[in-house]
């Protein structure tokens, strides 16, 4: 008899409504647990025979690796290598498979009571349960992982969601289906957070025809800088921030965006560093359409010299690691650019001492663009 492995693939049923998510979501994990219990039975019933054979016949639980950097629009589940492994029912995985089985029967009782909630809610509901086996966060979220590639259904799709950590201003109207009202991003005072209502229907977003281009820069600080600056209201474009390294969400946002306003450039403005360019990268994965406007070594004249910073041991490795990666091989351009970084330059060097008026978004941003100065 082969190995005795369960899995269940149920991606192709997996519809973006949370109605029809939360009835596939139960089916998935009954029919995962009724498999289980079946295959050990089996082993237990034939464990006698395998001894005298001097063979094993293990049970095991099929794990599919999600990739969260190949993100895609709609939240599916997507696979980040062919590879597959098998968490046997066995003493080295009793503790990791109680977690897993903790896991599922928190998204099973959530999704039987068609609810969602975040990832933070989710660890909180397990504690409650059971303290011993989720000590903090991370150790949830391994479990969760674990239910995401058993199942092979997106988390977005389990209703477990992640806070909102993107933000978005500029010349896009969005409506908001549970509160019943409309906003405009650029009204925001400091940006709205994007939210997963925003990516349910393509009716609740409204891109202006005045909007010109879609401008993406890597941290909140210089976000907010650009909305306050006036640049907003002299050239009419759509402004989003993952405030860092983004999340899903920010990402499959501008995924959205792409293919509801094909007709506007996104542009990626981040520092002149390691992380600015893995970033960036990053994006690039699930954002292909996203060209590189800066900070490039070209733009390094219009710095004070002053406002040059060593690489740390963490930026050296980092450049290090990255020399190493296949999209970046694949481009040279950005290759060049990180070879130049012997030093780092922020993108508040821009605009450092401008006093009310900002260099960097009035003339340096718009003039980069009206250059077309990506790479």
């Amino acid at each position: 008899r082969p190995n005795k492995v369960v899995s269940v693939a149920m991606e192709g049923a997996v519809r973006a409504r949370r109605g029809a998510d939360s009835t596939l979501v139960v089916s998935a994990v009954e029919r995962l647990t009724h498999n289980v219990l079946r295959c050990l039975s089996d082993v237990v019933q034939h464990r006698e025979e395998d001894r005298k054979q001097s063979r094993v016949t293990p049970a095991a639980v099929l794990l599919f690796e999600p990739c969260h950097s190949l993100v895609q629009e709609h939240g599916r589940f997507a696979a980040g290598t062919d590879r597959q492994r098998r968490l046997h029912f066995a003493a080295p995985h009793w503790r990791r498979l109680a977690r897993l089985w903790a896991a599922l029967d928190a998204v099973h009782r959530l999704n039987k009571a068609g609810r969602s909630c975040t990832q933070r809610e989710l660890f909180y509901r397990a504690i409650s349960d059971c303290k011993e086996l989720f000590g903090c966060q991370s150790i949830m979220d391994k479990a969760l992982r674990d239910a995401v590639g058993a199942l092979q259904i997106s988390r977005p799709h389990l209703g477990i969601f992640t806070a909102e950590k993107g933000l978005l201003a500029g010349d896009i109207t969005f409506q908001d289906p549970s509160r019943f009202y409309v906003s405009k991003a650029a009204q925001g005072a400091s940006g709205t957070s994007i939210g997963e209502a925003m990516l349910e229907d393509d009716q609740w977003i409204q891109v202006s025809e005045k909007a010109k281009w879609v401008l993406v820069v890597e941290k909140d600080s210089v976000f907010q800088h650009v909305l306050h600056s006036g640049l907003l209201q002299l050239h009419p474009l759509i402004l989003v921030t993952g405030r860092g390294y983004p999340d899903i969400l920010t990402r499959r946002f501008l995924q959205k965006l792409q293919r509801i306003a094909p007709q506007l450039p996104q542009l990626y403005l981040g520092d002149f560093d390691p992380d600015g360019v893995a970033i960036y990268l990053l994006y690039l994965s699930s954002c292909p359409q996203l060209k590189w406007l800066g900070l490039h070594s070209t733009d390094l004249p219009q710095l004070r010299a002053c406002a040059a910073l060593p690489l740390r041991r963490r930026d050296a490795a980092l450049k290090a690691s990255l020399r190493r990666r296949e999209e970046l091989q694949r481009r040279p351009r950005i290759a060049q650019e990180l070879e130049a970084m012997e030093r780092k330059f922020e993108l508040e060097a821009l605009h450092a001492g401008d006093g009310e008026k900002s260099h960097m978004a009035l003339t340096f941003i718009p003039q980069k663009i009206q250059n077309s100065s990506w790479i």
